[in-house]
């Protein structure tokens, strides 16, 4: 049932099960998977997760990078990835100046990264991501989301190489 939810984007399934008592494991698992710790994730009035977790909603924003963070853990196996904006700086000779040092961490068992991917596929495949499906023969996953009224359309997704957000915001 949460898969066919995440395929028709029916986000009342993932309310329910984080109104079921997983909205804090669900925040956890956002910030293990790479969403800063300074994004609290939390109803702004009570200061803990709550249900609305599951619709991004209400105090849950979250930056497109730190999706796209956040989903690259999906894409490796449950290892989470902190973004850099700069790989490498080298001079006019070739050396190199500077190179990012990667910082990786584990987010979550390679299981639960699998049964999310799982979960991921079908909704590029031919949900409602199906025109964000990459013609380069990689597998592909991920999820869009819409608020009221459709003023903010995002879509997060991932390959086993990369991951990457996109948002638009109406005026």
């Amino acid at each position: 049932a949460t898969a066919h939810a995440l395929v028709h984007s029916v986000n009342t399934v993932h309310h329910r099960l984080a109104r079921e008592g997983t909205a804090e494991r669900v925040a956890d698992a956002a910030h293990a998977a790479g969403i800063p710790d300074a994004q609290p994730l939390a109803d702004p009035k009570n200061k803990k997760p709550t249900a609305q977790i599951a619709l991004g909603a209400d105090g849950y924003q979250v930056h497109p990078l730190d999706q796209a963070v956040g989903y690259s853990a999906f894409a490796a196996k449950g290892t989470r990835a902190r973004a850099y904006f700069v790989q490498k700086v080298t001079d006019t000779d070739g050396n190199e100046i500077y190179s990012a040092k990667a910082d990786t961490g584990k987010a979550f068992s390679e299981g639960v990264a699998a049964d999310v991917t799982y979960a991921m596929h079908p909704v590029v495949q031919g949900g409602t991501g199906v025109r964000a499906q990459p013609d380069t023969g990689r597998p592909p996953g991920g999820k869009h989301g819409t608020t009221p009224y459709s003023k903010t359309a995002a879509f997060t997704g991932f390959t086993p190489q990369l991951s990457t957000s996109v948002m638009i915001t109406m005026s």
